[in-house]
């Protein structure tokens, strides 16, 4: 910020501008530009309800700017847990938290069931985003998938489900065990 004064008070002096004009240039500068307030390494958010974990992510970066969701970068992992255990893993590229709300995570997903192996990838991974509602437990998103299990394999269109891809609901099956993407 104070690189952005010199350079305008030079400015102001070479091109006999008055101290008003400047001032009015270097507050429109100042209002378009967010930076962050915190960025964070190696963070780790823990989201607990009534002394309870209910989840931990963690990514390699974590940038906060004022009245803006949490932006997460790298490695996103978040860890679900029902009654203090862990059920189910969610990784991405990258997410956006908003406190007291969801998380939306994009790009590269997993997640993986830790009790039975249940796992759910994305047919287009580079474009994938998934929102999980802190507020009701669920995991949703509108974009093609494929689930594994034990008893075979569903593609779709979008799913809803709880965080641990039980009490699936899955709209526009595209098919199931022999069908691909199931096969590949």
């Amino acid at each position: 910020m104070f690189k952005i004064i010199i350079i305008f008070l030079s400015f102001m002096i070479s091109h006999k501008i008055s101290y008003d004009e400047a001032k009015t240039v270097l507050l429109k500068i100042k209002n378009n530009v967010d930076y962050p307030d915190n960025e964070i390494t190696s963070a780790v958010i823990t989201i607990m309800e009534d002394a309870l974990i209910t989840a931990k992510i963690s990514c390699d970066t974590l940038i906060k700017t004022y009245k803006k969701p949490t932006l997460l970068k790298s490695n996103v992992l978040a860890i679900f847990f029902e009654d203090d255990n862990v059920v189910s893993k969610l990784k991405s590229d990258k997410a956006f938290y908003i406190e007291q709300s969801s998380l939306k995570a994009m790009h590269n997903i997993s997640i993986v069931n830790l009790d039975s192996g249940d796992s759910l990838y994305f047919v287009n991974p580079k474009k994938s985003s998934i929102v999980w509602d802190k507020n009701y437990g669920r995991i949703s998103s509108d974009d093609e998938f494929v689930m594994l299990s034990s008893s075979g394999c569903t593609s779709g269109l979008a799913f809803e489900s709880d965080v641990d891809l039980s009490n699936i609901k899955i709209f526009g099956i595209k098919g199931t065990n022999q069908k691909n993407p199931c096969n590949q």
